[in-house]
């Protein structure tokens, strides 16, 4: 009914579970955990099937010359156009690059050329 030292050091105290007792016994003396031999590292994560996000195609305001750019506002009380519109009736002074519509009364028109901003303020 003797038990040896080893079988001692292996067996959980009475008043500690388990799974404490058997961290405590595969910590080393510098402090260090082991692991047991039986332990798998994790499989590499799957390659992704999705494609990554590519940069959008349509242009950013750095892109944009300066003097290609109109600000345009209409009164506050106007029905809001939306961007076909400001587009059509800007298209016909000049070819337009992009329309962007703000919250309020106001909206950006981007040329193609600086010549057909400057057309379009002069008209």
């Amino acid at each position: 009914q003797h038990a040896s030292e080893a079988e001692k050091a292996a067996r959980p105290p009475a008043n500690k579970p388990a799974t404490q007792a058997t961290t405590e016994a595969s910590t080393t003396a510098t402090g260090q955990m082991e692991r047991s031999p039986a332990w798998k590292p994790p499989p590499p994560p799957e390659p992704s099937t999705t494609k990554r996000r590519q940069r959008s195609l349509s242009p950013r305001p750095q892109d944009y010359h300066p003097a290609r750019i109109r600000k345009v506002a209409w009164p506050r009380d106007a029905p809001k156009p939306s961007e076909a519109e400001l587009r059509a009736t800007f298209s016909k002074l000049a070819p337009v690059a992009n329309v962007g519509i703000g919250s309020s009364n106001q909206a950006i028109v981007v040329f193609t050329t600086c010549e057909g901003a400057q057309k379009a303020q002069d008209h």
